[in-house]
């Protein structure tokens, strides 16, 4: 059974939460977890990730805009049933 990797994507204007990001991923590394980070705006195949960490940037008190597109309900659910879907199967 292979490792499932961790999704780190985020939402950035001037690259500051995907050094975060970044940081994250070498931080799972370390653990010897599997994990790549990437623009929310870019992640569209999240159901092949075992998990995802969601980051974004404040501007005036509102999320950036791409991480929360990402957050919407309908990726929220994908994501959800997949989990389960994947939890049950393991044991």
């Amino acid at each position: 059974m292979s490792t499932p990797t961790v999704l780190a994507a985020y939402g950035t204007r001037n690259g500051s939460t995907a050094g975060i990001a970044d940081m994250i991923v070498l931080a799972l590394h370390a653990e010897g977890i599997h994990a790549e980070a990437g623009p929310a705006r870019q992640a569209h195949e999240v159901t092949r990730y075992g998990a995802v960490v969601l980051g974004g940037a404040l501007y005036s008190g509102q999320w950036h805009g791409d991480a929360r597109r990402f957050a919407r309900p309908a990726w929220t659910r994908t994501i959800a049933v997949q989990l389960l879907t994947d939890s049950r199967m393991r044991r």
